[in-house]
């Protein structure tokens, strides 16, 4: 009886023994599965950061702007063309009409140019006085000998042109000239574009022979540009006129 008593004793201890063997067989699952969940949360973060800073590098590299190399451009003859059509055409300048400029062939943007001129659904007209009494012919104005006037019109989508040539010369063609690359006619153009008390037929605008200087994009700063923020935005119009 006591041998059966201690082998009683022994299948208890036994059956305890296989209960708290069963207990810790069955929290071990739930240990691993605990384990697994954080390394694969883990693993996860961290291809996520990794992808994360792959992606903001790459698309930085391709959203930054790409200024051109002053080495890929050779050195012009020329800054300028000098300050008479005559001595332009020695310097092999040409006539941009858009901005009634001569200008190097560095800084001419001939597709600017040309593109401007097709704008209107007919071509531009120019005018001997704000008058507008009496016409100039396209090509007598194109030689760039005589003062024209023109339409609001022709002045509002010159800024956006102007625009358009100030961007291509920092994007592709690497030189600007010191007209379009002005901050005063930055702020200029703002004023012409809110301008609201002009019809665009009326003719007011004169078109000056300008001779400006060309300069590659990356060298140097505008003349006229600002000191600080203040006297950036200082005179900015602070209305549109009605």
């Amino acid at each position: 009886m006591a041998w059966k008593f201690e082998m009683e004793e022994d299948k208890e201890s036994d059956a305890s023994k296989t209960d708290s063997l069963r207990s810790k067989i069955s929290k071990t699952p739930t240990i691993f599965s605990l384990c697994a969940t954080f390394l694969l949360a883990s693993t996860l973060s961290l291809a996520t950061a990794n992808y994360y800073s792959l992606f903001t590098h790459s698309f930085l590299a391709v959203s930054s702007p790409q200024f051109p190399s002053t080495d890929k451009f050779p050195e012009p003859q020329y800054s300028n063309c000098g300050d008479s059509p005559s001595e332009a055409r020695k310097r092999n300048c040409s006539f941009d009409l858009l901005s009634f400029s001569w200008q190097t062939q560095e800084c001419f943007d001939s597709e600017v140019i040309n593109s401007f001129l097709a704008h209107p659904s007919r071509p531009w007209v120019y005018y001997t006085s704000p008058s507008a009494n009496e016409t100039v012919a396209p090509e007598v104005v194109a030689q760039g000998e005589t003062v024209a006037y023109v339409t609001w019109e022709y002045h509002v989508v010159h800024c956006t042109y102007m625009w358009m040539q100030m961007h291509r010369a920092y994007a592709e063609r690497g030189f600007i000239d010191s007209h379009v690359d002005s901050w005063a006619h930055t702020r200029h153009c703002q004023v012409v574009s809110l301008e609201k008390s002009f019809t665009p037929e009326t003719v007011n605008v004169e078109g000056k022979l300008r001779y400006p200087e060309c300069r590659r994009v990356n060298v140097g700063k505008p003349k006229d540009w600002p000191s600080d923020h203040e006297t950036a935005f200082a005179t900015m119009p602070p209305h549109v006129s009605r």
